[in-house]
C-alpha cells in the first residue's frame, strides 16, 4: 500500500520545477560593477546629452530661442488622471474580490453552504473579470486616451489580471487542504497585499527580504527611468516625427512602405532598449527596493 502521506506528496508540484526566490542582484547591477560595462552605460548618457544639445541648437536656428519643448511628451501622457481614476477600481477590484472568493472556498463543508459559497466565489470572480477586462477598454476608447495613458491602463490589466490568477492558482488547493484540516493555513491578507505591488507574478506566502531600503538607490532607479522617459521622446521628435508627419497625405507605395521601415528601424532598436532598461530593471528595482524584495533577477529568461 502507498504510504500515508503519499497524496499530500502528489499534490505538492516538485521542487525542480517550482520558482525558488532567493537574495540576489538583478544582472544589470552585477554587470555596472565592471568598468568597462560602465562605459556603455556613460556612452548612452552620452547619447542623451547629443540628443539635448542638437535638440536646443536646432531650436535657436530655427526659431531664435533656447528652449526644450516637451509637446509630444505632454500630449502621450494627456488624460493621465482619468487613467488614474479608473485604475482605481481596477485595483480595488484585484485587491478584494480574489481573497474573498477564496476565503468563500475554504469555509468547512457544511450543506449547501459550501456549494453556495463556491458558486458566489465564482461569480464574484467572473465580475472582477469582467471589470479588468470591460473598464479599461471602454475609458480608453470612449475618451481616446493619448498613448502612454492607454498603455499605463493596458499594461495595469495585463498585470492584474496575471496577479490574480497567480493568486489563485497558488493559494487555492492549499486553502483546500487548510478546509480538510491537515495543518496547512490559508494566506493572510497582508501577504496578499504585498504581492500585488512586489515584482514578480508568483505568488507565495513570504518571500526572501532585504534587511533595510536603501532610498538613495530608489530615487537613482525612478531618476533613471525619468530619464529613459526623456530620451525616448527626444528620439521620436527628432527620428521619427520629422518623417512620419506627412506621410498619411503621401500616396501609398512599396517604396514609401519600405522607406518607412528603414526610417523606423534605428529609433525602433533605441525604443525597446530603452523600454528594457526602464520598466524591467529601473521600475522593478525601485519597487523591489521598497518593499525589500529581495530576489531581483527579473529578466534573466529574457536576457539571452
Amino acid at each position: 500500500s502507498a504510504p500515508p502521506d503519499s497524496s499530500s506528496k502528489a499534490r505538492e508540484p516538485s521542487l525542480g520545477k517550482r520558482k525558488i526566490f532567493i537574495i540576489r542582484k538583478s544582472l544589470l547591477d552585477e554587470l555596472m560593477e565592471v568598468q568597462h560595462f560602465r562605459t556603455i552605460y556613460h556612452m548612452f548618457i552620452a547619447g542623451l546629452c547629443v540628443f539635448i544639445i542638437s535638440t536646443l541648437a536646432i531650436d535657436f536656428i530655427d526659431e531664435g530661442r533656447l528652449m526644450l519643448e516637451f509637446d509630444l511628451l505632454i500630449f502621450s501622457f494627456g488624460q493621465l488622471p482619468l487613467a488614474l481614476m479608473t485604475w482605481v477600481p481596477m485595483f480595488l477590484s484585484t485587491l478584494l474580490v480574489p481573497y474573498q472568493a477564496l476565503r468563500l472556498w475554504a469555509r468547512p463543508r457544511a450543506g449547501g453552504a459550501w456549494t453556495l459559497g463556491v458558486g458566489l466565489g465564482c461569480v464574484l470572480l467572473a465580475a472582477h473579470n469582467a471589470v479588468l477586462c470591460v473598464l479599461p477598454v471602454h475609458v480608453a476608447l470612449k475618451y481616446q486616451l493619448p498613448p502612454a495613458s492607454r498603455c499605463v491602463l493596458v499594461f495595469e490589466q495585463v498585470r492584474l489580471l496575471m496577479k490574480s490568477y497567480s493568486f489563485l492558482r497558488e493559494a487555492v488547493p492549499g486553502a483546500l487542504c487548510a478546509r480538510v484540516g491537515d495543518g496547512k493555513q490559508a494566506p493572510s491578507f497582508s501577504s496578499y497585499l504585498y504581492f500585488l505591488f512586489c515584482p514578480t507574478l508568483i505568488y507565495r506566502k513570504t518571500y526572501p527580504r532585504t534587511p533595510n531600503v536603501r532610498w538613495n538607490y530608489v530615487a537613482k532607479n525612478f531618476a533613471q527611468a525619468l530619464g529613459c522617459v526623456l530620451y525616448a521622446c527626444f528620439i521620436l521628435s527628432r527620428l521619427c516625427v520629422p518623417v512620419f508627419a506627412n506621410m498619411s497625405r503621401e500616396p501609398f507605395s512599396s517604396r514609401a512602405l519600405v522607406l518607412s521601415i528603414m526610417h523606423a528601424t534605428l529609433p525602433g532598436i533605441f525604443m525597446l532598449l530603452l523600454i528594457f532598461f526602464a520598466f524591467l530593471h529601473c521600475w522593478l528595482n525601485a519597487f523591489a527596493e521598497m518593499l525589500r524584495f529581495g530576489d531581483r533577477m527579473f529578466y534573466r529568461d529574457w536576457w539571452n
